[in-house]
C-alpha cells in the first residue's frame, strides 16, 4: 500500500512539476534564479521515506523514495516562486486610464496578495502602458518609494470609499482608521472630511511607519 502511494504522489509531483516549469518560462524576470534555486536545493534533498515501509513490504530503491519527495517539495517551491512574481499581470491601459480587473486575478506586488476587492485598491500606469495593480494605497506608496518613481509625476490611481470610482490618487483624500487590506488605514476618498488627510501627507505617513500597523498608532487613533 504505502509503495503504491509513494509512486502516486511521485508521478503526482512530476506532472505538477512540469506544469510549473511552463508556467516559470511564463515569469521571464523569475524564472532562470527560481529554477537555480530549486536544482540546488534539489540536489541537497537526501530525505528517505524507506523507514516508512513494513518489514513485508519491499522497500522501493533509495533512488527512487528520494524523488518522490525531491519532487513533491520541489512542486511546493515552484509554486512559492510563480507566486512571488507578482505586479507584472499582462495589464494594459490603451487609453491612460485605470483598468478594470477581476476579483484575485492580479497579484499586489507589494504585499504578493491577490487583489480581492476595487475598493482600496490603486494601479500605476507606466509610460509603456503597463498597469501595476496594488490592494492598498499603503502598498501603491511602499512599491513606488522601492521603485524610485517619483510619486509626485507618476500616473496613479485610487478606488475611492464614497463615490466608487478611480480619481487620481494624488487628488484624494485619505483617513487614517479604515479597514484596508494591509492594515494601513489609508481608505480612499473623493470628497473632503473630518480628519480627511492629502495625499502628500498620507505617503509620508505611510514611508514613516506611522500607520495603523504601529500599535502606537493604533491605540492612539482606535483606541485599542
Amino acid at each position: 500500500m504505502r509503495n503504491r502511494i509513494a509512486l502516486f504522489l511521485y508521478r503526482a509531483g512530476r506532472k505538477l512539476e512540469e506544469i510549473g516549469e511552463r508556467a516559470l518560462g511564463i515569469v521571464s524576470l523569475t524564472a532562470s534564479p527560481a529554477l537555480g534555486i530549486l536544482s540546488t536545493l534539489r540536489r541537497i534533498l537526501t530525505f528517505s521515506p524507506s523507514h516508512l515501509l513494513t518489514r513485508r513490504e519491499a522497500p522501493l530503491p533509495r533512488s527512487y523514495d528520494k524523488k518522490v519527495f525531491q519532487h513533491f517539495l520541489g512542486t511546493i517551491l515552484l509554486v512559492a516562486f510563480v507566486g512571488c512574481g507578482g505586479g507584472d499581470d499582462g495589464l494594459k491601459s490603451p487609453n491612460g486610464k485605470p483598468v478594470a480587473f477581476k476579483p484575485e486575478s492580479v497579484t499586489c506586488p507589494s504585499c504578493r496578495m491577490p487583489v480581492r476587492h476595487l475598493k482600496d485598491s490603486a494601479e500605476y500606469i507606466a509610460s509603456n502602458a503597463q498597469v501595476t495593480t496594488f490592494d492598498d494605497p499603503g502598498c501603491m506608496v511602499i512599491w513606488l518609494d522601492k521603485k524610485g518613481i517619483d510619486a509626485a509625476k507618476a500616473d496613479i490611481w485610487v478606488y475611492t470609499r464614497d463615490t466608487n470610482r478611480w480619481i487620481d490618487a494624488k487628488k484624494a483624500y485619505y483617513s487614517r482608521t479604515d479597514a484596508t487590506p494591509m492594515g494601513y488605514g489609508f481608505g480612499a476618498y473623493e470628497k473632503k472630511g473630518k480628519d480627511r488627510i492629502a495625499f502628500d501627507k498620507m505617503r509620508l505617513l505611510v514611508l514613516q511607519g506611522l500607520t495603523l500597523k504601529d500599535p502606537k498608532i493604533r491605540k492612539k487613533l482606535l483606541g485599542y
